[in-house]
């Protein structure tokens, strides 16, 4: 399923509208997931901040305080708390560790903030009490912006634990310090300065509640975006694996590409020149290659004129579809290249997409499963048809002709060959060349050819001696496992193609600001995307390390002419204040 995503009603993207397309789109589970993610690198960002402000923090006090016996205390009680805060957030930066422990998010979150914040008030309270210091707090900002930007739980839980916070301060200013410093300061002072922080504590709140509501949206928007980048991406690569399996089924590869790549190149000029390709070019298509070690086979329903006057044209019809669909199965297992079927005949190559020393084996072997294929049919439709197989090895010229209309065949003294010995041979029996046979092994019933093909006057002119094998002699090998019967119908075994796993690739989904760069370069140049030969293009080589611009200004120009989600909900909230 694509998710479609309209963007020309931006006006709807807020949390509920997201939060619904991820739903419907069932990426719930992994917008978790990439939510554990992105947490445990804000995570590993918030330690690194700290440990740096606690460093710049102490260096500060050892070197401008005067009162240096007090303020050893305070360096000891930051190194100690620094140390804490490390031992106790550093599972969190395991995600898999904290996907199977989900509360230790919240739990380690907590305890960080209790940490923080007693030691602040303890050593505010220490010094107030022991000095003529007029002191206040300073991780009482520090730490709400801590929640609301780093800390890896939900925002509605970040904003619970901010204004805990809050409340906590707002609390010991307003008994504690009013009361310790009314003395100091004067009463209308002192309110002035407690009614200010009090604004300044839920100005705060609100910017971060804000702030964590609209990281969700755009992080929502662009796992969206990623989604829907990553299933066009993979639906377009599975159409063109059809088409080629489809094309390679008609041709082989060999013979395909050069004319995909004639094509190609003809439509790239037309598109230049800004005119259709015209018919009358197409006819320069002439694809002819040799091929001089192969084996060709071919099999005839005998009895077919009965078949058809004795079965309606739709059932006649249904039950050559099915007869040819088991045929192409079984020459698929054997690496048999089918050329195509006129009517009732049906005929094949082996070793000739991909060179094989056992293609003569694979094509008697395959002639084999097909006379017990049309054995099953004679039983269901109680009808005398069995198969008339014709196998020859040697050399070919296959290829392309025609114009409007291609069309692959083969051609050679050697296919005359293999379509004399059909015609020749006995029906259930694979009529074989002495060349084919002296490029398998003894595990075949062999006999002498038939009469007709020793006194046909074209297999007499090119000296060709035959034989007839009817079946597998389990006295020599019991090699024949090729192929799996149930009763007596030759059950091939299919391969499913893996698909690409979105999971998968929505966990290689960057984090931080430029890897949401990244995904906009990939979503940009997706349609347009070349791969080049010897080297790949990532987006990391077109996005600038510190001014994080795209280096290609075209991408840049459409980068910058994206709707901004954040700024037009700001605009919609001051107007909604208004």
């Amino acid at each position: 399923m694509i998710c479609q995503l309209n963007y020309t009603k931006e006006i709807k993207w807020d949390y509920g509208f997201l939060t619904k397309k991820c739903k419907d789109a069932g990426i719930e589970d992994k917008f978790d997931a990439h939510q554990m993610r992105l947490r445990a690198n804000y995570v590993g960002v918030f330690l690194m901040l700290h440990l740096f402000f606690t460093i710049l923090h102490c260096t500060l006090l050892l070197t401008t305080c005067v009162y240096l016996d007090l303020i050893y205390i305070d360096v000891f009680c930051y190194v100690a708390l620094t140390a804490v805060i490390i031992a106790v957030m550093w599972p969190n930066i395991n995600v898999e560790f904290v996907m199977r422990h989900k509360f230790m998010m919240s739990l380690t979150s907590m305890i960080a903030v209790m940490a923080i914040v007693s030691v602040d008030l303890l050593l505010n309270y220490f010094h107030n009490r022991n000095s003529d210091w007029i002191l206040e707090t300073i991780f009482d900002v520090y730490i709400i912006l801590m929640i609301y930007m780093f800390f890896p739980i939900p925002y509605v839980l970040a904003t619970m634990l901010a204004f805990s916070v809050t409340i906590t301060y707002i609390t010991y200013f307003g008994f504690y310090l009013g009361v310790e410093h009314r003395k100091k300061m004067g009463y209308t002072t002192r309110f002035n300065q407690f009614i200010v922080e009090l604004c300044n504590y839920i100005c705060l709140n609100m910017m971060g509640t804000y702030f964590r509501v609209m990281r969700e949206i755009v992080v929502r928007a662009s796992l969206l975006d990623r989604h829907q980048y990553v299933m066009e991406d993979t639906t377009l690569r599975s159409a063109r694996a059809q088409e080629r399996v489809f094309l390679h089924s008609i041709l082989p590869p060999q013979i395909a590409e050069p004319i995909q790549d004639d094509i190609r190149k003809r439509l790239e000029s037309m598109e230049k020149q800004h005119k259709m390709p015209s018919i009358r070019r197409t006819c320069r298509i002439i694809s002819i290659q040799i091929h001089t070690d192969v084996t060709i086979l071919y099999a005839d329903i005998v009895n077919y004129t009965m078949l058809t006057t004795k079965l309606p044209v739709k059932r006649l019809i249904a039950l050559l579809h099915a007869l040819y669909a088991r045929f192409d199965k079984a020459a698929s297992k054997y690496a048999v290249q089918r050329i195509k079927f006129l009517g009732d005949c049906y005929y094949c190559v082996a070793g000739l997409i991909n060179p094989d020393p056992n293609h003569a084996k694979c094509c008697v072997d395959l002639g084999l499963c097909m006379i017990d294929s049309i054995r099953e049919i004679r039983d269901k439709v109680k009808i005398d048809v069995d198969m008339r197989v014709g196998v020859h090895s040697g050399e070919l010229f296959a290829g392309v002709l025609g114009a409007a209309k291609l069309q692959y065949d083969i051609w050679g003294t050697d296919v005359l060959i293999a379509n004399q010995l059909e015609s020749t041979g006995m029906p259930g029996q694979i009529h074989v060349s002495e060349r084919t046979l002296q490029m398998t092994d003894d595990r075949y019933k062999v006999y002498p050819g038939t009469d007709t093909a020793r006194k046909d006057h074209f297999l007499r002119k090119f000296n060709v001696v035959t034989f007839l094998i009817t079946g597998i002699d389990e006295n020599k090998t019991n090699e024949f496992k090729s192929f799996e019967y149930l009763g007596s119908t030759c059950s091939i075994k299919e391969t499913n193609d893996n698909g690409l796993s979105l999971d998968e690739e929505l966990k290689k989904m960057p984090l931080g600001p430029k890897g949401l760069k990244e995904v906009v370069y990939e979503i940009f140049n997706f349609k347009h995307k070349k791969e080049q030969k010897g080297k790949s293009t990532t987006a990391k080589s077109e996005i600038g390390s510190f001014l994080l611009h795209f280096h290609d200004s075209r991408l840049e120009y459409k980068y910058i002419h994206q709707p901004d989600y954040m700024l037009k909900y700001s605009v919609l909230l001051a107007w909604c204040c208004e």
